[in-house]
């Protein structure tokens, strides 16, 4: 079985910066995705918490590095880098899955970690 953790984001709405996309879209965007690309079954577990992508306090930020960590995932899935955390952080993301031995996949960023570039 293929194991995939999403992360899903959207900024605090205290901040008046609402979001296009709540967490369940964002959640059936990535299972549709999936359901197209995967073959066979896969299990999917979603980080899914709200803030700015620059807190790295966050408590699903903090979830999300140590699931990384137990390299149980073969994949971490995310519509673009921001949502996970942003600037340098999101390249050290990254950097914690290929340790873990997870590939990442930002969709919008077009970021594959299996790739050689």
């Amino acid at each position: 079985m293929y194991k995939v953790l999403c992360a899903c984001r959207v900024s605090d709405p205290k901040l008046g910066k609402p979001d296009e996309r709540s967490l369940d879209d964002q959640e059936a965007s990535y299972r549709e995705l999936l359901d197209r690309n995967v073959v066979g079954t896969y299990e999917l577990t979603v980080i899914a918490g709200s803030g700015s992508g620059q807190l790295l306090t966050r408590a699903d930020y903090q979830r999300l590095i140590d699931e990384i960590a137990t390299r149980k995932y073969d994949l971490v899935l995310c519509e673009d880098l921001r949502r996970i955390v942003r600037r340098i952080y999101a390249h050290l993301v990254c950097e914690h899955c290929e340790d873990h031995d997870t590939r990442l996949y930002a969709i919008n960023d077009h970021v594959d970690t299996a790739l050689p570039n």
